[in-house]
C-alpha cells in the first residue's frame, strides 16, 4: 500500500490519541466514559436435583462454559454522581462438554453409589448479561476515591447437548445400579437436552478506585447480590421438560480492573471478573411436551420428592479500550 492511501488512517490515529475533545480530567460538572472489551468467559454452571429437605444428590448436570464475550460499558457523570450501565453478550460456539450424573440407589436401598453417566458436547445458543447501577463518588484524597453503589442485572444462557455417549449401569444382584468406568460407552446423536437458565439480580457494591500515579488507575469492586432464578430443562428424547425456580436466592461478583492511559481521553484496559452463585436449592416442575418452548404454563407438576437448583463459577478475561468525553 502507498503512503497516501495510509494518510486517512493516519489521519484518524493522530485525532484518537492527539484530540482534546474528551479528557477524564475535565472540569465540567457532566461528563461521561464507554469502554469496548473484548475477553472469554470459563467455568461452569451446575444443574441440581436433590432428594426432598435433604443433603442428598440425586442428579446433576454439569455445563462446561468456554465462550468468547463482547462487552460494552459506560458511566454517566454528574458532579460526584454516577450512572453507569452495562451489556453483554456471544457468538454461538461450541461449549465444552455436558457431563450428566444421576443416583437411583438412594430412593429404594438409602445408598448413593452413581447408576448413571454420560457426556455430550455441548454447544452455545446464546448468552447475554445487561446491568445498570447508581452511585456516588467519595473522594479521599488524591490516590483513592470509594464508590458505593446499588445495581440491578438481567441474564440468560442457553445451551443445548449434542452426541456423546452413554454409561448406564444395569441391574445388579441386590437390583441395583452401580456405575463402574469400565462400562461400555454406547454412543448417541442428535440434542440430547437443552438447557435455559435466566438470573435477575439487585445488588449492593462498592467500588475502590487507587491512582499510584496518573496515567494508572487500579479498581476492586466487590458486590453481593439477591438473584431470582428459574431453569428450563428440556430432555429431547424424553419429551420431558423440568423447571426449576429459586425465588430469593444469592450470588457474589468481583472485578478487578487495570487502567493504562495513552492520554487524558483514553486508556487501555485489562479486566477480571468471577461470579459465585453457591450452591442453592428451590421447587422443582416437570411436565410432558413434544418439543423445547412447546411447554403450558397452567400444566406444571410440583415434584414432592425432590428439589432442583444451581451452583456457579464463572471467570471473565478481557482486554478493552475506553474514551472519556
Amino acid at each position: 500500500m502507498k503512503l497516501k492511501n495510509k494518510f486517512p488512517l493516519l489521519l484518524i490515529f493522530v485525532f484518537l490519541f492527539n484530540s482534546n475533545l474528551f479528557s477524564q480530567n475535565s472540569s465540567k460538572k457532566f461528563n461521561w466514559n464507554i469502554s469496548l472489551n473484548f475477553g472469554c468467559i470459563f467455568g461452569q454452571t451446575n444443574e441440581l436435583l436433590n432428594y426432598m429437605n435433604e443433603d442428598i444428590r440425586l442428579s446433576q448436570l454439569d455445563w462446561n462454559v468456554e465462550i468468547p464475550v463482547f462487552n460494552l460499558e459506560g458511566n454517566l457523570n454528574y458532579k460526584n454522581f454516577i450512572l453507569g450501565f452495562s451489556g453483554e453478550t456471544s457468538l454461538p460456539v461450541k461449549s465444552g462438554v455436558m457431563k450428566d450424573y444421576d443416583w437411583l440407589n438412594w430412593d429404594y436401598y438409602k445408598t448413593h453409589e452413581l447408576s448413571y453417566f454420560s457426556c455430550h458436547d455441548n454447544y452455545l445458543d446464546y448468552y447475554y448479561k445487561l446491568g445498570a447501577d447508581f452511585g456516588y463518588n467519595f473522594i479521599i484524597n488524591n490516590l483513592f476515591i470509594i464508590k458505593p453503589y446499588v445495581n440491578l442485572k438481567t441474564e440468560g444462557i442457553k445451551f443445548t447437548a449434542k452426541d456423546g455417549y452413554t454409561q448406564y449401569a444395569p441391574f445388579d444382584d441386590d437390583g441395583k445400579r452401580i456405575w463402574t468406568e469400565s462400562l461400555p460407552k454406547k454412543n448417541v446423536y442428535g440434542s440430547i437436552i437443552t438447557y435455559l437458565q435466566t438470573i435477575n439480580s439487585a445488588g449492593i457494591g462498592i467500588n475502590t478506585v487507587f491512582s499510584p500515579q496518573k496515567a494508572i488507575i487500579l479498581e476492586l469492586n466487590p458486590s453481593f447480590n439477591i438473584i431470582n432464578y428459574v431453569s428450563y430443562d428440556f430432555h429431547c428424547t424424553r419429551y420431558q421438560v423440568f423447571a426449576d425456580e429459586i425465588l430469593i436466592g444469592i450470588s457474589y461478583d468481583f472485578t478487578a480492573k487495570s487502567k493504562f492511559f495513552l492520554n487524558d481521553y483514553s486508556s487501555l484496559n485489562i479486566i477480571y471478573k468471577c461470579q459465585f452463585i453457591p450452591e442453592q436449592i428451590g421447587s422443582s416442575y416437570n411436565q410432558g411436551c413434544s418439543q423445547w418452548n412447546a411447554w403450558k404454563n397452567g400444566e406444571w407438576f410440583l415434584q414432592t420428592d425432590s428439589q432442583g437448583g444451581i451452583k456457579r463459577l464463572f471467570s471473565t478475561f478481557t482486554l478493552g479500550y475506553e474514551l472519556y468525553f
